[in-house]
């Protein structure tokens, strides 16, 4: 097999010679790492370990030295100008600051009781009265309009409904008309197509009797259901157009009289000559009947 031994004699020694020179370089570069870290801690890292420690003990004796010097009399200091600031602002605030909020004071009390407080109060009565005023609007104006509108309304949308009934009414049996005229119709089909197929001629023309009754029937539901809904609409629009211009009229009769009272409590003045001189004196005008009685005055 020239294949394996040139595995053994070729490729498995210069495999053995390369991994030798691998180790031996892994080792010379460990060799080198080792030397460069023992020249750094020596040359850098130990002379700057020594150099801190040196500086940190020299701090804290100067520390300790200036503190055996100068560290009751500081704070002593310290303590007595914490003292002095306090005397400065409470003077400042007793002499120039309290005078100044006092005043202040004083007159924010004065534009609330002589000016805010008054203004509030009435504002808020001035709503409350607003909202007593909307309340008695609503209880003795709206509310009675509105039920006025309704009872007037009420008969009105009866007959709207009661037309809208009918439509529904009339258009189920139109509906139900034809659809009863096209059964029979179909029926007659039936019957006309097996009486012809069986040699049956009588049920041959009872079935074309039939589809000539089912057509009739169907045009007359159409015909007697519109012309019913066209009379129920004329009779109930007429009812409805009556309501409505009997509501215009008692509308504007409720003006009318309305304007009459206004004009009945107005006295009118009487020119009199007296002594030469023109005097005007007022009497009782001249009462006038409102609406639904004689607009005619009565006789002196």
């Amino acid at each position: 097999f020239p294949f394996i031994q040139n595995m053994i004699t070729v490729v498995l020694p210069v495999l053995t010679q390369w991994a030798t020179q691998v180790v031996g370089s892994f080792m010379a570069l460990w060799n080198v790492f080792i030397q460069l870290f023992s020249t750094i801690w020596t040359d850098v890292f130990a002379p700057g370990i020594a150099f801190a420690t040196q500086i940190w003990t020299d701090f804290t004796k100067i520390v300790k030295d200036v503190w055996d010097q100068y560290g009751q009399p500081y704070f002593e200091q310290i303590n007595l100008a914490i003292k002095n600031i306090g005397e400065i602002l409470l003077r400042v605030w007793e002499e120039f600051l309290k005078p100044i909020w006092d005043l202040f004071m004083d007159k924010i009390k004065q534009l609330w009781d002589e000016f805010l407080k008054p203004f509030i109060q009435d504002f808020i009565s001035g709503m409350t009265e607003i909202g007593v005023a909307v309340l008695i609007v609503w209880n003795k104006q709206i509310k009675p309009f509105i039920d006025w509108f309704l009872s007037w309304f009420k008969p009105i949308w009866d007959q709207v409904w009661k037309i809208i009934g009918d439509v529904v009414n009339r258009v189920i049996n139109m509906i139900g008309g034809i659809i009863n005229g096209l059964r029979q119709v179909f029926r007659g089909i039936v019957d006309f197509i097996v009486g012809i197929f069986t040699g049956d001629w009588q049920r041959a023309w009872d079935g074309v009797v039939g589809i000539f009754q089912g057509v009739w029937n169907t045009i007359a539901s159409i015909v007697s259901n519109t012309w019913d809904f066209i009379l129920s609409l004329f009779a109930q629009g007429g009812k409805i157009f009556l309501g409505i211009v009997g509501a215009i009229g008692d509308i504007f009769k409720a003006i009318i009289n309305g304007l009459i009272s206004g004009i009945n409590r107005v006295r009118m003045p009487n020119v009199l000559s007296v002594h030469r001189q023109t005097a005007f004196c007022f009497q009782p005008s001249t009462k006038y009947q409102t609406l639904g009685s004689s607009l005619l005055p009565p006789p002196l």
